[in-house]
């Protein structure tokens, strides 16, 4: 996941790496958007707690008359701070929502595309590695192997395996 602190610091780098694999700089700004008013909504929430903790323990040293209009104003705090906490809830929601889809940035020497098909193979080494895959067995431990029993791709896909209790030759 990104960095947001890194995003508000610089949400014009992360808007033109992003637009490199087509993402649209609009993103950025909701999340930006969607970040202030839940880090708005923490304080308030933050704020009217602290409220209430001064009060609560303000209230065993009031008079009935005090106390109860005291109280009535705490009822009415305590509404407003179960809104907030729905508020802030929707609102981490939709940041999380958010960054968890956006991709990480580019290394700056990587091609522009929005995904590997568009990329540029600089060389390739060895064997295909699925090619291997198919004409080999793959040692699962000293005692079993998994040997493919067929040559046909679909099959392996399907599971179709033997189990063998013994060593292969080794081959030079």
């Amino acid at each position: 996941m990104l960095d947001i602190k890194a995003i508000r610091q610089h949400p014009d780098k992360f808007q033109h790496d992003l637009a490199r694999k087509g993402v649209s700089s609009s993103r950025i700004v909701e999340l930006l958007e969607v970040d202030e008013q839940r880090r708005r909504l923490q304080q308030e929430l933050d704020q009217v707690r602290s409220e209430q903790n001064e009060v609560s323990k303000q209230i065993p040293h009031l008079s009935g008359a005090e106390k109860e209009g005291v109280l009535l104003r705490m009822k009415s705090v305590a509404d407003h701070k179960k809104q907030l906490e729905k508020d802030l809830e929707n609102a981490e929601r939709a940041f999380e929502e958010i960054m968890v889809v956006l991709p990480n940035p580019p290394v700056d020497d990587a091609p522009d595309g929005k995904s590997d098909e568009e990329n540029i193979v600089i060389r390739t080494e060895g064997e295909n590695q699925i090619l291997i895959l198919f004409r080999e067995i793959t040692l699962i431990s000293q005692k079993f192997l998994i040997c493919w029993i067929q040559s046909d791709p679909r099959r392996f896909l399907d599971h179709d395996f033997i189990i063998s209790k013994t060593k292969l030759p080794k081959t030079a």
